[in-house]
């Protein structure tokens, strides 16, 4: 061969090599004109070597320096059209085209860990996981004592306390949507436990023993209805049941027995069977628990009016916890099989239902001024006539500052005042019959609290057993969560819905009924009266606490660390000997 031609065949082997593509383009891309890798998806480099990390909604937005090199990392606008991990443009500075209070935009690893791109993994920071390190992590895994949730999960079943088995007294049904909806997570800790990693314990709740020397505490009511109306022969007692879902101030949930269903002559035996089965809850959850048939000459059954309905069979019970002060979930109906004569099933004509009572257990009292009047005497189920103490041989010449709209407390009865006369007697809204309030009992009334109709919106329906009201237009004032006061019951609001055909209110407990006979409202036109506490909160007393405000929690073990002077599991027994 001769050596010019040699030379001739290596130099175009030389211009051959030399027109190749970075690596190849490492396998992940196709070599183009100008000796240029156009990378496959999720590919980048000269030479494509490169991996492009996951993409998220960024936890904070950060400037991305100057990527056009024109020293200048404020450029406006858009700019890298077609590059290899922004292809449709990207900015330095900021996005040019948010709206006002718009951010959070995209950014690799949502800008909250570092991109290995040899693997294509974020390397998120502590404190974050995800494929794009776009979610913020429980701390320490909520040291199995708990559970993991999103915003979105948590706005969607927690209650005000965060707990899904709590006291739903302000859930609120939300549907969570924002661009962290499924970002932040939190734990929803189980019963007895707290803390953001709930690692801390919950101790024993009480009520404050200096509290019971002025006042008195409102223990948690709640009505049971059993009833059948047979189609044919009678209620097969032994072959009819219900089971109660009952839940502590803590938050957790117990499956009561079966709870046999009585005819109306055995209502005895209905209280005592219900009364069995909270006792037997484990772990002493219930060890007190008072209950009657309504209607009795007792203290909890006495006044408290029903509907009966034509022809059923079946009992109403009205109970109270005893030892379980404070705000708690009403139990709930969680099965229920009602038979007749011969174990015959029916399934129509049939209701089993908690409702509220008049006494709604709560951590704080917010009517706690005491008025120098005292009950004296009643005209009617809804006059009280008042007196002074100090003075019971003079009429008083002014109820002041007992006001109209005004509620008051008389031992441990909510009641609302519709008028104030001037023979210095009060004419409350709904009728208390049966309270048997003591002469001389004192009489509470509130500074923060107020009491206003809603301007516009009325109650027109509600049926016993439901949790659903509806009203004529729309509110002007209601909203979700607003504490409202019917019937001498306070309940929440959970849901308004304006766009069904009738306009519809729910709330968190079930309607027991008109104070004055426990039947439905029908047809009626009745003010919807929004409670309102202030902001910040003043004129309250919490007298429902841990170690019932007497002693120190320890948050390791739980338990009790009592004041000097008291004494129990949870501190709400004086010990004088101890002082």
């Amino acid at each position: 061969m001769k050596p010019t031609s040699f030379l001739v065949g290596l130099a175009a082997l030389v211009g051959l090599a030399s027109a190749e593509c970075p690596g190849g383009c490492s396998g992940n891309g196709v070599c183009g004109p100008r000796d240029m890798c156009y990378c496959f998806k999720n590919y980048a480099g000269n030479d494509c070597a490169q991996r492009v990390c996951p993409f998220g909604f960024a936890h904070i937005d950060t400037p991305k320096g100057d990527l056009n090199m024109d020293r200048n990392q404020k450029t406006t606008g858009w700019i890298l059209d077609q590059s290899q991990v922004y292809p449709y443009k990207t900015y330095e500075w900021f996005n040019p085209d948010a709206k006002t209070d718009e951010a959070h935009f995209y950014m690799e690893c949502s800008n909250m860990g570092i991109c290995d791109r040899a693997t294509g993994i974020c390397g998120c920071f502590p404190g974050f996981e995800g494929s794009a390190c776009q979610r913020a992590q429980c701390a320490n895994n909520c040291n199995g004592r708990g559970v993991c949730k999103s915003i979105s999960e948590i706005a969607a079943t927690a209650d005000a306390n965060g707990k899904l088995t709590g006291n739903p007294g302000g859930q609120v049904a939300t549907k969570y949507n924002l661009w962290d909806a499924n970002v932040g997570h939190s734990c929803v800790c189980d019963p007895w436990f707290t803390g953001g990693d709930c690692s801390r314990r919950n101790c024993k709740v009480g009520v404050d023993p200096l509290y019971m020397a002025a006042g008195f505490p409102v223990l948690e009511t709640f009505i049971i209805y059993t009833g059948i109306v047979p189609a044919s022969t009678h209620l097969d007692p032994v072959n009819s049941w219900y089971r109660l879902r009952v839940f502590d101030n803590y938050g957790a949930g117990y499956l009561t027995d079966r709870i046999p269903i009585y005819a109306t002559a055995d209502g005895a035996k209905a209280v005592e069977a219900i009364e069995n089965a909270f006792l037997n809850i484990p772990n002493d959850v219930f060890s007190s628990i008072d209950c009657e048939l309504v209607g009795t000459a007792g203290t909890l059954g006495q006044g408290v009016e029903t509907a009966a309905v034509a022809s059923e069979e079946g009992t109403v019970v009205v109970c109270q916890y005893i030892d379980n002060p404070g705000d708690m979930r009403l139990p709930e109906v969680a099965d229920s099989r009602f038979a007749i004569t011969g174990n015959v099933v029916q399934t129509t004509a049939t209701r089993a239902f908690v409702a509220a009572g008049d006494r709604r257990g709560e951590n704080r009292e917010w009517i706690t001024t005491p008025s120098v009047f005292a009950f004296d005497d009643t005209t009617s189920s809804t006059t009280i006539l008042l007196i002074k103490p100090a003075d019971p041989t003079t009429t008083p010449a002014s109820a002041a500052p007992i006001n109209t709209n005004s509620l008051i407390k008389i031992r441990d009865r909510h009641l609302l005042v519709a008028s104030v006369q001037t023979t210095v007697s009060i004419t409350v809204l709904w009728p208390y019959t049966g309270a048997a309030f003591a002469d001389y009992s004192s009489i509470f009334y509130s500074t923060s609290l107020t009491v206003a109709a809603d301007a516009t919106a009325k109650i027109v329906a509600w049926a016993v057993g439901s949790d659903t009201f509806e009203i004529d237009v729309d509110p002007t004032t209601l909203v979700v969560g607003s504490r409202i006061f019917y019937h001498n019951v306070h309940y929440f609001v959970r849901s308004i819905s304006l766009t069904t055909t009738p306009k519809t209110v729910t709330v968190d407990r079930k309607f027991n009924g008109q104070a004055a006979d426990g039947t439905a409202v029908s047809s009626a036109t009745d003010d919807l009266f929004i409670v309102s506490t202030p902001n910040p909160a003043t004129g309250f007393f919490d007298y429902v606490s841990e170690c019932s405000g007497r002693g120190m929690c320890s948050r390791d073990t739980g338990i009790c660390a009592c004041f000097k002077g008291y004494t129990d599991d949870n501190c709400n027994n004086q010990n004088i000997l101890a002082f």
